[in-house]
C-alpha cells in the first residue's frame, strides 16, 4: 500500500513522491501490485520494467483520467496505469492555497494542441469543457 497516515488530518504531506523501484519478481500468487490510499498520488519509476512490465525505465501511476496518454494504459489487476519509457510523470504540487480549499475537486483536463485548435470553433469547444467525463478529478489536500 501506498502512503502510511496520509489520511490523517495532521499530516502535512500531500502525496506524489516517486518511488524508485528496481528488480522486482511477482509470483503468481500476487493479485495486485499496488493498492493506493489517501491520497492516492505515490508514483513508481521502474528502473527494470518487472513492476509495469513496459520495459526499463517505465512507470506505474494511480488512477487518474488526465494521465491516460497514449503512452500509458489503464490495468486494473495492477492497481493503476502503467506508462512506457517515452513520457515523463512528475509530481505537480500547488501551495499557499487558503484552508478552504481543502477537500475541494482540481479538475484537469488533457489536450493536445491540435485538438485544442479544431474544438474552439463554436459549441464543440464549450461542451467539451463543460463534460465532466473529460477531466480528471483530483481532491486537493
Amino acid at each position: 500500500m501506498t502512503c502510511s497516515h496520509c489520511w490523517h488530518d495532521a499530516n502535512t504531506d500531500s502525496g506524489g513522491r516517486t518511488m524508485f523501484v528496481n528488480n522486482l519478481y511477482f509470483d503468481s500468487t500476487v493479485q495486485k501490485i499496488v493498492t493506493y490510499s489517501t491520497p492516492f498520488m505515490t508514483i513508481f519509476f521502474d528502473k527494470s520494467g518487472t513492476m509495469t512490465g513496459k520495459g526499463a525505465n517505465s512507470w506505474f501511476l494511480p488512477y487518474y483520467k488526465h494521465l491516460l496518454q497514449p503512452e500509458c494504459e489503464r490495468v486494473e489487476a495492477k492497481g493503476g496505469i502503467v506508462c512506457d519509457n517515452t513520457v515523463q510523470a512528475r509530481r505537480v504540487a500547488i501551495h499557499g492555497m487558503p484552508s478552504n480549499f481543502f477537500g475541494m475537486r482540481l479538475k484537469i483536463m488533457p489536450m493536445e494542441e491540435a485538438a485544442e485548435q479544431v474544438m474552439k470553433n463554436g459549441d464543440t469547444w464549450q461542451a467539451f469543457k463543460d463534460a465532466e467525463t473529460n477531466y480528471g478529478i483530483v481532491p486537493y489536500k
